[in-house]
Parts: structure tokens; sequence; C-alpha cells
């Protein structure tokens, strides 16, 4: 099953999934302080996404600042559930590990349990809750932190590796503990292969992404 996906976000770091019919709906840039009114406007404005395109898969991939969260998720994500159910599409989200709380075991899966013992997790915890609760066809592709081939803002490129050139690697926290990471090349082309197989998902599905655990020794 193929067909056709709007990706927002697609100027962040979730490609877009090849052999597919894609629209982009494009996010602030990276070194915006807020979400542009226009598009603020266009995605509470219960029509517009409708209006935007009729696809398949709304691959959700909207992140905003990490200060912005307890005001900008919860409309945000009302306004994809919103165009899902006109369009009778499914909803790809780029899920993280946050929900499991701040205590990870050394192995994740399915059923370990959503711990909502900090800020972030809750906040993860509601938004993803609020896609099962409206009977959305959801799929949570669920990684650690991103690893890409080009230089980003996050923290494997942005951080640790920013003077590798100099000789110099930062690393943030203990480097004898594991840290989760899902390279992004590879988890977009597992989030295409599920985005194909929605017919054969249940209403709402999370997914592990195995990705790499890795000291900072390692």
């Amino acid at each position: 099953m193929s067909g056709s996906a709007l990706i927002l976000g697609s100027t962040g770091r979730f490609g877009r999934a090849a052999g597919w019919k894609v629209t982009e709906w494009r996010r602030l840039d990276p070194g915006a302080a807020a979400m542009p009114s226009v598009i603020r406007g266009d995605l509470t404005n219960r029509d517009a996404l409708h209006r935007a395109a009729e696809v398949d898969v709304i691959v959700n991939a909207l992140n905003p600042a990490y200060t912005d969260w307890e005001v900008d998720l919860s409309w945000m994500n009302a306004a994809v559930i919103d165009a899902a159910k006109a369009m009778g599409a499914t909803v790809l989200i780029p899920g993280n590990v946050y929900n499991y709380g701040q205590n990870l075991p050394p192995r994740l899966s399915a059923a370990t349990p959503h711990i909502g013992d900090h800020k972030k997790a809750r906040q993860r915890i509601e938004m993803e809750a609020a896609y099962r609760s409206n009977g959305v066809k959801t799929i949570i592709l669920r990684g650690g932190d991103f690893i890409d081939t080009a230089p980003g803002d996050n923290w494997f490129e942005g951080q640790m590796m920013a003077k590798v050139a100099k000789g110099k690697v930062v690393y943030l926290g203990p480097t004898n503990l594991k840290h989760t990471w899902a390279f992004l090349p590879n988890m977009a082309r597992a989030a295409e292969m599920l985005a194909a197989r929605r017919g054969t998902l249940p209403e709402f599905a999370d997914i592990g992404f195995p990705g790499y655990a890795l000291t900072g020794d390692e």
C-alpha cells in the first residue's frame, strides 16, 4: 500500500519518505523564536489542513522549542487530529523516550510502562493520549536522539561533535551510562515501511525503533 503524505515540519530532522507523493507544510525557520502567526493561524483553522491536501498519511514532525511545549503541543495536535479525522488519514508521529520517565530500565520495549514523573514525560503522554482517545489511526515510531548524516542542532552534531575537527568531543553526562540513539535515515525508512503497511496495523500502534544503545565511552 502506498499513497500520499503531508509532512508537517518538513524542514526539520525527520526526512521525507521515498516513493510517496509528498506535500510539505513547512515549519518555522530553525532560528525563529516562535511559531509564525500565519502558520499558527492555518493550523488552528479547522479547515485549513483539509484544504491543503487530501492525503492518506499525515507525518506530524512538528516540534516546537522545549520551552513552548506547554503552550503549543495542545493546539498543534488538536489541529492535526481534526485534519486527520476530516481526511480519514493515518497520523505518523516520530516519538521519543521521554514517556518512560527519568529512571529508564536497561531495555525498553512496547511493554515498558509510561511514567509521567517529569514535565516533558507528562506532556508527551498527554499528547499521545489525545490521538488514542479521539479514534485517529495513529502510528508512533519511538526512537532515541537522532544521529544524522549532516550537521544539525541536536545533541550529537550540534554539541557533542561540534568541535570534533579540532580533536574535541563533548559528552553530556556520565560516560559509563548508555544512551539511546536513532540513525535518522534508517528511522525515516522504517516510518515509510510502517506507513505503507498502515492497513495491517492496530488503530493505535506504538512501535519502538531499535537504533543504538551506547555509552559515552563506546
